[in-house]
């Protein structure tokens, strides 16, 4: 080592040899200013032992160095002055109680492990005990060269630096859970890297590109770029959040990419603990064999995201259906006897844009723990291979009032998952507020699809595992539309839906029905809420085994032009239209409503017109269990092919007077008022206007309950002077007649 300051000659060759006539010393490598003089070395490794605090050692040529460099207890910067290049071979480098900046350099590190204590953590370089890294204005690459283990180990309350304009690749740490950037053993909060007006790339890593677990990564002005990382490990970037310090990812005005990486089904593109964008940074996780980006940490923090952020073609080796383009995660497991709980809560706030489409997993957007969508924000989950938007279990997602939400060209497009995961705890809900737009159209399923787990209803045919407060809720002023979709607009399948005072909902052109309230499954329109389900290619509105339908005073519903009945009741389900409703059952080409298979209909209010059947009876209810209309109720102007235009019953029904001014409406009948209920069985169907030989026209008066075979039609008597009246008698089980000159 030569300590002694040495003055170039102005005259001197260029080799830059020390003007010494007897010196054999080798030409000097680099230098270090000082105040009193310049010292110039003819090795690296001699200038890093004499610097003290605060130096900068300059290169002043290239260097290529086989031996690696260790920094023990130093605060020093390598300088290349924007011209110079430092390679290490075969070693690289080791850093203690030390902050080091390389600047304005080329550095090339094609190493493996580094020399202090046998490469301690099996790794090219290793920054350990509170050390600082910089690379400033730095042209970096970093290659293995043998396979061995990872590129940069950080530990022990260790930091890295990218900044100024650096640009930096790191690739081909293949060794089995290998990371091209690792850290572990953190004590303390604040640790982490940094990525500032640089470029990071990190490729072709067999665990993850990063896997950071402790510390967090902050993007500022930054693009970082993860590829075909994950061969037997998870995938891109993998920064976790276990534990009480680090896994947050913070981005400012940046843009993070990962792409084509591996790790399975269940691996990930980029997995945080948390994530904080700004609205000036973009987040791409595309076309990864596992979910795209997860988020969930085991402290419970809050994600707030107000940048883009695109989810696209994840899952491409999902055979499970368990992977998803954006996941906010819950996971509980235990890890060697620890238990480790993930726990997701992720706002999207206004301004913010999440498309997450065309993903082969479980769905686009996948929901496990707590996820707000505030006003403003856009989310679209559009064209994924099963669901669009996926809320599992007791989770909790909230849609707010101006929030746009697109699921199309899904499987099923929203589906809610109620129950499930701690029964005695659970609390998960789906809410779309007020003003809020939601889409789900064009599924293959349906537009929206709520459910629940463990079914078992006992003898009073509750459902036990489904908690109160697990419920799906559409708040006033909502816009929502299930249309088109190729089986269900809205399958409500046991759990609890609601559709409250001024919400808008369609659920139109299905290919079943709009509306399906199946398994113990509560459905409630209340007062303000308006509702349209009509031109499905089945039924409007269909409850099934068990299902509890109300529509309450106030409500706005139209079941309409639909191929089968505006409104079906059926397996024991009870079906309550209440008094003051502004319902609509017309034109549906199968009945207006059917009520059968011990099922209860009570209908106070609204009008069933203009349906029809041609095949079977009953134009405008068909009832066959148990049936309670009030007088309020118009029900006329229905057709049947073979009989009962308007009722037929095959059960019990209670029915009150037709109405005042209600009249025909045309061929195949008359535009005479009509006068009150007539008989219209199938060999005695109604007929006031034909020769004398085919009038039929027999009055039956209305009933507080009958049990027995129906056919009815609301219509007139005889011009003439003769009317009979049809009275059932129910003490005696039979039918008088009653003739009036």
């Amino acid at each position: 080592m030569n300590l002694t300051p040495k003055t170039l000659d102005k005259g001197s060759d260029d080799d830059g040899s020390a003007d010494d006539d007897d010196s054999t010393t080798t030409p000097p490598v680099c230098k270090i200013d000082k105040i009193d003089d310049t010292y110039y070395y003819s090795t690296l490794d001699d200038a890093i032992t004499a610097a003290t605090d605060g130096d900068q050692i300059d290169l002043l040529k290239d260097i290529e160095w086989y031996t690696g460099l260790e920094f023990h207890s130093k605060n020093l910067t390598i300088s290349g002055g924007n011209t110079y290049t430092l390679t290490l071979e075969q070693y690289g480098m080791f850093a203690e109680y030390s902050e080091i900046t390389f600047k304005d350099l080329t550095l090339t590190i094609h190493a493996a492990q580094h020399t202090y204590e046998h490469s301690a953590g099996n790794t090219a370089n290793l920054i350990t005990h509170s050390s600082k890294l910089h690379l400033s204005h730095v042209e970096f690459s970093l290659t293995p060269d043998k396979i061995l283990g990872s590129g940069i180990f950080l530990e022990d309350d260790s930091d890295l630096y990218f900044e100024d304009n650096t640009y930096a690749e790191i690739s081909g740490f293949s060794a089995e859970e290998a990371s091209g950037i690792y850290a572990e053993r953190y004590s303390k909060k604040g640790h982490g890297i940094w990525v500032t007006s640089s470029y990071l790339e990190v490729t072709d890593c067999d665990w993850n590109g990063m896997t950071i677990d402790p510390i967090d990564l902050t993007l500022d002005n930054a693009d970082v770029y993860f590829t075909r990382n994950g061969t037997s490990g998870y995938g891109g970037l993998g920064c976790y959040g276990v534990g009480s310090i680090g896994g947050t990812l913070t981005m400012k005005s940046s843009t993070l990419t990962s792409t084509g990486n591996y790790g399975n089904w269940d691996g990930y593109g980029i997995y945080v603990g948390v994530l904080d964008m700004d609205a000036a940074s973009t987040l791409y996780a595309t076309d990864n064999e596992g979910s795209g980006i997860g988020i969930g940490n085991s402290r419970g923090d809050e994600s707030h995201i107000y940048g883009q952020v695109v989810c696209t073609c994840n899952g491409l080796t999902d055979s499970y259906g368990g992977s998803s383009g954006f996941r906010v995660h819950v996971e509980h497991r235990d890890d060697h006897g620890t238990p480790v709980i993930y726990k997701g809560n992720v706002t999207i706030e206004p301004s913010a844009y999440v498309y997450a489409c065309n993903n082969f997993g479980l769905a686009g957007l996948l929901n496990e723990w707590i996820l707000n969508i505030e006003s403003g924000a856009t989310v679209i989950v559009d064209g994924n291979s099963q669901l669009g938007f996926a809320n599992s279990y007791d989770a909790r997602a909230t849609i707010k009032s101006g929030a746009n939400v697109s699921a199309n060209h899904n499987d099923i497009g929203i589906y809610n998952y109620a129950g499930g995961g701690d029964q005695t705890k659970a609390k998960g809900f789906f809410l779309i507020e007020g003003d809020a737009h939601v889409t789900a159209n064009n599924n293959a399923t349906a537009g929206i699809y709520n459910t629940v787990e463990n079914r078992s209803y006992g003898s009073t045919g509750k459902n036990y595992y489904t908690p109160e407060n697990d419920y799906f809720t559409i708040e006033g002023g909502a816009d929502i539309s299930a249309d088109d979709n190729g089986i269900y607009g809205i399958c409500n399948d046991g759990g609890i839906f609601t559709i409250e005072n001024g919400a808008i909902i369609s659920t139109c052109n299905n290919g079943y029905d709009g509306i399906f309230n199946n398994k113990h499954g509560t459905f409630t329109m209340e007062t303000g809420a308006n509702v349209s389900a009509c031109n499905n290619s089945r039924h409007g509105i269909l409850n099934n085994d068990h299902g509890s339908f109300t529509m309450e005073t106030g409500a706005n519903v139209s079941a309409c032009n639909n191929n089968s009945a505006g409104i079906f009741n059926t397996n024991s389900g009870t079906f309550t239209v209440e008094e003051n409703v502004d319902l609509q059952v017309e034109h549906n080409k199968n009945s207006g409503i059917v009520n059968n298979a011990s099922a209860t209909l009570t209908l106070l209010s609204g009008s069933v017109r203009y349906n029809t059947t041609s095949t079977w009876y009953g134009g405008g209810l068909r009832n066959y269990s148990t049936a309670t209309l009030s007088d309020d109720v118009q029900l006329y102007n229905n057709h049947a092919t073979k009989g009962g235009d308007d009722i037929e019953n095959g059960g019990t029904i209670t029915f009150g007077p037709t109405g005042r001014g209600w009249e025909l409406d045309g061929y195949p009948d008359c535009y005479d008022f009509i006068t009150g209920w007539y008989d219209d069985y199938e060999t005695t169907r109604w007929n006031a206007h034909g020769d004398e030989a085919d009038l039929h026209m027999v009055l039956v008066a209305p009933v507080a309950s009958y049990t027995g075979p129906l056919s009815l039609k609301a219509a007139h008597g005889s011009t003439g002077s003769l009317t009979v009246c049809k009275e059932l008698d129910f003490s005696k089980k039979t039918v008088r007649f009653v003739f009036d000159f």
